[in-house]
């Protein structure tokens, strides 16, 4: 621990990533964001990056589920959108939709419970009664209960995984830190279906906006915390 101003403030991985304080984020990894026949891959998005972020994924899940440490799935849900989606926020699904290259995809809906587009990749093995958080917007934390799940848990770290890098995970981290939680994001963990944006966006997070490691060495910590109890 390190003392700054009078308080312990954590400063190694293993502090960082504790089992008793910390919950593992995976975001939105959905079958319409990131399945080769979801519904962005069918408007042009290139999915390739995610089969490697996924594995990465995978391997977190079963090293915090080991450890005792909270998994947490955060998914788009798309639920009366007549309702919820506002005519800034349609702004934002239709320039985001057009980043892809395509102008003859018609308005689409993603992510639609029930769909299995709205599932999470069967290569996660999401496990029942882990706890889903269900959002409309960019961030887990915008019109969510992921805060007060979190306190309620004694929850004050986060390990995050997901998708988009640039978009939902950039969003969730920032709001996170906003809100003092210390973030670690999983460096192989995390993907875009844009390479430069994903790039550029861990270029700023890694300045100082999180703390970062790959999957080996958060499991590793893990397992040491396992070991020495």
């Amino acid at each position: 621990m390190l003392t700054i101003r009078g308080r312990q403030v954590r400063e190694t991985l293993e502090e960082l990533v504790d089992p008793e304080s910390t919950a593992l984020l995976v975001i939105d990894m959905q079958n319409d964001f990131c399945h080769p026949e979801g519904t962005f891959a069918a408007a042009g998005a290139d999915v390739s990056a995610y089969p490697a972020a996924t594995a990465a994924i995978a391997t977190a899940v079963r090293a915090a589920r080991a450890a005792g440490v909270m998994v947490v799935w955060v998914r788009v849900s798309t639920v009366h959108p007549e309702f919820f989606q506002s005519e800034a926020q349609l702004r934002f699904e239709l320039r985001m939709k057009q980043s892809y290259g395509r102008t003859d995809v018609p308005e689409f809906d993603f992510c639609v419970p029930g769909s299995w587009g709205h599932e999470f990749l069967d290569e996660l093995d999401y496990a029942d009664g882990e706890m889903v958080v269900d959002k409309r917007r960019s961030s887990a934390f915008a019109g969510t209960d992921l805060d007060m799940l979190l306190r309620s848990n004694g929850i004050e770290s986060l390990v995050v995984t997901g998708c988009t890098t640039e978009g939902c995970v950039d969003s969730t981290i920032r709001d996170a830190v906003s809100r003092d939680y210390y973030v670690t994001i999983v460096s192989d963990g995390v993907a875009s279906d844009n390479a430069s944006l994903h790039e550029a966006a861990m270029h700023v997070l890694t300045a100082y906006r999180c703390d970062h490691a790959d999957v080996g060495a958060v499991s590793a910590a893990w397992h040491a915390s396992v070991s020495a109890r």
